[in-house]
C-alpha cells in the first residue's frame, strides 16, 4: 500500500488482450478494494479508483473527443467483445481465437470482479 504505482499498473492490466491476465488483475484489485474495509480511509479502494482514473485519463488523452470514456467503459467494451466472441449456443463453432482454451468460468469470474469494482465505486460516491 506504500507504492500505489503498483496498483495503478494493475489497473492497466485490466485492458490486456490476454484474458487470464485480465482475470488475475481484476481479482487482485478486488482484494485491494476490500483490504482494511473496516478502516475509515479505505486506502486500498482509493488507490484502485485512482488507478482506474489514470487509465481513463491515459485513454482519453490519446483519443478524440467523440471517443472519450469513463472509468469502466474500456473494460466493459472489452468484456462485451469477449462475450460476443463465444461460439454459437456455447459451442466452439465460431469461437474467437482469444477464447480458445478458456472456459465459461473464467469469463464469469471476470464479470463478477467487474461487478465488485463497480459496486465499490458506487458505494464510495
Amino acid at each position: 500500500m506504500q507504492k500505489p504505482q503498483v496498483i495503478h499498473g494493475l489497473c492497466y492490466s485490466l485492458t490486456s488482450p490476454n484474458l487470464p491476465a485480465r482475470k488475475l488483475a481484476a481479482e487482485i484489485l478486488v482484494f485491494f478494494c476490500h483490504w482494511e474495509e473496516a478502516g475509515e480511509d479505505r486506502v486500498g479502494l482509493s488507490h484502485v479508483l485512482q488507478g482506474l482514473s489514470h487509465v481513463e485519463t491515459h485513454h482519453n488523452s490519446n483519443h478524440p473527443i467523440g471517443q472519450k470514456v469513463g472509468k469502466f467503459d474500456i473494460w466493459l467494451r472489452q468484456m462485451e467483445t469477449t462475450v460476443e466472441g463465444r461460439g454459437r449456443m456455447g459451442s466452439t463453432v465460431g469461437l474467437s481465437k482469444d477464447l480458445k482454451g478458456t472456459d465459461d468460468g473464467t469469463i464469469l469470474d471476470i464479470c463478477a470482479c467487474l461487478s465488485f469494482l463497480k459496486l465499490a465505486n458506487d458505494r464510495l460516491q
